[in-house]
């Protein structure tokens, strides 16, 4: 005011520097929603990620197609580069990821066409679904098996021949509203009647030959190659309800799906994943893999990054998958380079151990062990930002000697830990060695 400074801001600047250690390379790590054109316009793209512990680099194989009348066909310069960033990934020794969405065009593509006058009413049949009184809907039929259907399942065929993937992820988010609107559509009761069904048992075994049908697509697009690793977003061992409705946990797993993929994105609350992966770790052993996110519903604080890829890792999965890239921030690939790179100092631990039940004095605290018959890793969480945050660490073993992990570093081993305080929304690392009583 009057050419005079009237207030005077003062912002504090820490510099964050990437590790840069070892990963473990029998975790499948991936920032899977991420398009061609953020890889083209990175540079040095594969580098970084390395770097960063992404081992699989995602592809959207649909994309290098475009719509003609009621078909779909290559564009080939989309393919090409699309091809392209294929082969430089596994030159930089990435393995790769088919991302897509089977059967969510079909409606759309229909409905278009009607509207540029190119539809064939004749393919249509059995598309939509009808209401009580008869009258078509635009809602897609769930039981519908028709040429569309088929064509569907040619497609697929097609795009994993070109990619041939290390691992499928579907993402199926289309028949939740379809099966409630499916109890009053007049031919669907028939035939729901005629089969002598439960109404769940009718709507989940379609499901589960709507996945039978892509498996055998994948198959023989793959031939002789072995099997990619396929997980279905938002379907997971613990499941209490059919994913998208359709969908039964027992009946797709392990036939049709290889993974429980559960949707995680819960705003850097780490408590929710660390008891997800438990849980389904003890249905299904490591083959887990959740969707993490930094920012979808909602943000996460970017050291939320650390704990979740620790409890994640250490609860019994085989790896992460991000959604989003969008979602990023540099200091959400920090914490989450962070968490790996401590992981990848125990490469002999995190290939012979698993994880381990203990239990600790304070039980507003969380303990998760990760151990071999000589070693152990213990994350001690206060995520619930308890006041009461005092705990001694657990011992695994007689006579262990206990070193803190701060920062990635290890610390000097001792022979026992004072009582320790978990900070608020934090967590402390202990690594363990000794030998099993």
């Amino acid at each position: 005011m009057d050419g005079k400074l009237s207030h005077r801001l003062h912002y504090p600047i820490r510099e964050h520097v990437l590790p840069r250690g070892t990963f473990l390379e029998h975790l499948d790590v991936s920032l899977t929603w991420m398009w061609a054109r953020d890889q083209t316009q990175w540079p040095n793209f594969f580098d970084d990620f390395r770097n960063f512990g992404f081992n699989l680099i995602p592809t959207f194989p649909y994309t290098w197609q475009q719509r003609q009348g009621l078909s779909r066909v290559w564009n080939p310069k989309v393919k090409e580069t699309g091809l392209g960033l294929i082969s430089d990934a596994k030159t930089f020794g990435n393995r790769i990821i088919l991302n897509d969405s089977p059967f969510h065009a079909i409606p759309a593509v229909i409905l278009r066409a009607r509207k540029e006058g190119l539809s064939k009413p004749e393919t249509e049949q059995g598309v939509f679904l009808r209401d009580a009184n008869g009258k078509l809907t635009e809602k897609p039929n769930p039981f519908y098996r028709g040429y569309y259907y088929q064509k569907e399942m040619e497609r697929v065929k097609a795009l994993v021949q070109e990619c041939l993937p290390d691992h499928i992820y579907w993402d199926i988010e289309l028949w939740h509203e379809s099966v409630h609107l499916a109890q009053t559509d007049p031919d669907i009761l028939h035939q729901w009647k005629a089969s002598g069904k439960s109404w769940e048992d009718f709507v989940t075994d379609a499901g589960t030959e709507m996945l039978r049908d892509l498996y055998n697509a994948v198959k023989e697009a793959m031939g002789e190659r072995p099997m990619p690793q396929i997980g279905l977003y938002g379907a997971y061992a613990t499941q209490a309800a059919p994913t998208d409705g359709v969908f039964e946990w027992s009946k797709i797993y392990p036939k049709y799906i290889s993974l429980s993929m559960p949707s995680l994105y819960v705003q850097g609350r780490t408590t929710d994943v660390l008891e997800r992966i438990k849980a389904d770790y003890a249905k299904v052993g490591k083959n887990i893999i959740p969707w993490l996110s930094p920012a979808t519903y909602g943000a996460a604080p970017p050291p939320t990054m650390e704990s979740m890829v620790l409890e994640s890792v250490l609860n019994g999965a085989k790896g992460i998958a991000y959604f989003q890239y969008q979602d990023f921030d540099p200091l959400h690939f920090y914490y989450h380079t962070r968490a790996l790179t401590t992981l990848g100092g125990f490469a002999d631990l995190m290939q012979k151990g698993a994880p381990r039940t203990i239990l600790g004095a304070n039980a507003d605290l969380t303990y998760t062990c990760f151990a071999s018959d000589s070693e152990a890793l213990i994350l001690v969480g206060n995520y619930n930002r308890s006041s009461d945050n005092r705990t001694i660490i657990p011992t695994v073993f007689p006579n262990a000697l206990t070193s803190e992990i701060r920062e990635g570093k290890r610390m000097e081993y001792a022979k026992s830990v004072e009582e320790v305080a978990v900070p608020p929304g934090g967590f402390l690392l202990y690594h363990q060695k000794g030998s099993a009583p």
